[in-house]
């Protein structure tokens, strides 16, 4: 018997509620792995349920998509994570019956879950999750840094499909984590010339640590002009 706790949606006055009970060990099945969540985020979704729903969480359901955790216990079948792996993990869970789920694409399911709003999130003490969802990270990787791992996993995947080549600019709308992380990944390809458009004052000198000049700032500035300014039309 073990003691779990935690985070949980409640549908009533806007409330997370932290719960505790006594439970027996949750046994794994065929490719699954039992984790330990040690760090996890809060993102916009997730701020904006509290605030204004829930709207899209199940009743009860266990918050937390995006997080990083150690493996306690390994299925005999699985062969791609050993007891003590330091893992993030996939936050979309595919149906395994569409053509989408087929073609080994389950981010593009018919009928998809996410974790953390459909089933159970990171803000738990332990969890059981398919294996083939966990990603091993490095040991020089701090957990609390490789929760930040599925929102920045979004950037790059930004920019890889951006088309972009070397040599060219860059212009990012948005100050947000997202466009904070893709100025970070742009960054990290070689991309010099980089503007960015935001409006909360705030995030912008964010941006503006990240190395970033050409802060354009949309509540005061003409938008269009501005960029074919800095990148000569």
């Amino acid at each position: 018997m073990s003691q779990v706790k935690a985070a949980r949606w409640t549908n009533t006055n806007r409330k997370i509620t932290i719960t505790s009970s006594t439970d027996a060990s949750p046994s794994i099945e065929q490719s699954q792995v039992l984790i330990a969540p040690t760090w996890a985020g809060i993102c916009g979704t997730d701020i904006s349920e509290y605030q204004q729903g829930p709207r899209i969480s199940k009743p009860s359901v266990v918050i937390g998509r995006e997080f990083s955790a150690v493996v306690r216990e390994v299925h005999p079948s699985v062969n791609t994570l050993k007891l003590g792996s330091r893992i993030v993990s996939n936050p979309i869970v595919g149906c395994g019956a569409c053509h989408m789920c087929a073609a080994d694409r389950p981010n593009l399911s018919l009928r998809q879950s996410i974790v953390g709003y459909d089933i159970e999130g990171g803000m738990i003490s332990s969890l059981v999750v398919c294996a083939k969802r966990c990603y091993e990270i490095a040991d020089s990787l701090p957990l609390d840094i490789a929760a930040l791992v599925e929102p920045l996993s979004v950037a790059w995947h930004g920019v890889e499909q951006s088309g972009w080549k070397k040599g060219q600019a860059a212009c990012v709308i948005g100050t947000g984590p997202i466009g904070v992380t893709t100025v970070a990944c742009l960054k990290a390809r070689g991309v010099d010339r980089i503007a960015v458009v935001g409006r909360p004052k705030e995030r912008n000198e964010t941006v503006k640590r990240l190395g970033v000049e050409s802060v354009i700032e949309s509540s005061t500035e003409d938008v269009s002009s501005k960029v074919k300014e800095l990148f000569d039309g």
